[in-house]
């Protein structure tokens, strides 16, 4: 069984990041999140996923309120979408990832993902650079 939890505590969603997201480009790198996050100030929700007591998936968020929806953290926008690129979702299989979007408490628009087996393909649609979205 999976179990999701809320968290909205700077440390801890800096913790979770730095402990699941590795570090293979520009926009892995916290410092850059974290900037655009200052500038930006939205209220962020990252979703954990334990099982067995351990951490088995990631789902960093921010609230768009403008746009009245959660996209992947930090949130930034232009011209009411996000643009950071190289997204992802961190977990050990497809349940998992699914669990935690289906915990999301609210409407929710992903975008960048990079392509995953660990992502749903029934709910997903590619961009022309191959993106999914």
């Amino acid at each position: 069984m999976v179990n999701i939890t809320f968290h909205d505590q700077p440390e801890k969603c800096r913790a979770l990041w730095q402990e699941n997201f590795p570090e293979t480009c520009f926009f892995d790198l916290w410092s850059t999140r974290s900037a655009f996050r200052d500038g930006f100030q939205r209220p962020w929700l990252f979703l954990e996923a334990r099982q067995a007591g351990r951490c088995v998936g990631v789902l960093p968020l921010a609230w768009i309120e403008e746009e009245n929806y959660f996209g992947y953290f930090p949130g930034e926008t232009w011209s009411g979408k996000t643009w950071i690129e190289q997204n992802r979702i961190p977990a050990s299989s497809p349940e998992v990832v699914e669990a935690l979007l289906a915990a999301v408490p609210g409407p929710c628009r992903l975008r960048y993902l990079q392509d995953d087996r660990q992502l749903p393909a029934h709910d997903l649609t590619t961009d022309e650079i191959n993106y999914s979205l």
